[in-house]
């Protein structure tokens, strides 16, 4: 047996170090120099380690970029250089993974704050926890979504409503090619029970037809029909 694996098997039999030395008349500093082999990782292992730290930091430099963060910002809180940042995020835009531009972010992430801002209800606080961005990055998004929104605005409609009205339009197209979420049509029933306009509560029966939720559909249909508000020729369209 080499010295090599005796130092080996007695380090593992929990002898320390001067022990081990004293036993096999050695010099302390040569079993420290096994056992540094010993603890030492493969080339291939250290290859791996490193690959998977790489590949969990521009995981989390992807989910800091798209929730709104600088590079600047993201360096900062992960501790690396800036141009390491800009190299992950240059290989994240290689791969379609990241919007090619900050104004393509900025624009997707604002739709997020719209519908659950406006949609969802969620506080500011809430918002910034979901989107990981700061509670001032979010409240600056509201006051431009709802500066974009009073330029369109009648004096008859709020914010919320056009925001409301912009939702639903966008859940017609999603109806239509049949990729609307189930979790979408709780949203959809709200507006509709807020509003009670026709184009909403046609969305919303579309939306229950498309998810087998015809008892509510026919439900709803009755609703509408028994409905004063509504005049006969909106009832004979419902």
């Amino acid at each position: 047996m080499k010295i090599e694996e005796i130092v080996n098997e007695l380090y593992e039999s929990d002898k320390t170090v001067s022990q081990i030395a004293k036993e096999l008349q050695i010099p302390r500093q040569e079993v420290r120099g096994y056992l540094r082999k010993r603890d030492k990782p493969k080339k291939s292992e250290k290859k791996d380690q490193r690959e998977q730290r790489k590949g969990e930091l521009i995981e989390k430099v992807k989910e800091l970029y798209l929730g709104g963060k600088q590079q600047k910002e993201i360096a900062k809180e992960l501790k690396m250089p800036t141009s390491t940042v800009h190299y992950y995020i240059y290989l994240l835009r290689n791969k379609s993974e990241v919007p090619e531009s900050q104004t393509e972010r900025m624009k997707e992430r604002r739709e997020k704050v719209k519908k659950l801002y406006y949609i969802e209800e969620k506080k500011v606080m809430e918002i910034a926890k979901i989107l990981q961005v700061s509670d001032t990055t979010i409240r600056i998004d509201i006051q431009r979504l709802d500066i974009m929104a009073k330029k369109g605005q009648t004096q008859e409609k709020s914010i919320k409503e056009i925001v409301e009205n912009d939702y639903i339009n966008e859940c017609r197209k999603k109806i239509k090619n049949k990729t609307l979420e189930k979790e979408e049509l709780e949203f959809i029933r709200k507006i509709s029970e807020t509003t009670r306009s026709y184009g909403h509560e046609i969305t919303y029966i579309r939306a229950c037809i498309l998810f087998s939720q015809m008892q509510e559909a026919k439900n709803e249909l009755k609703y509408c029909i028994e409905n004063e508000e509504f005049t006969r020729t909106t009832k004979k369209k419902i």
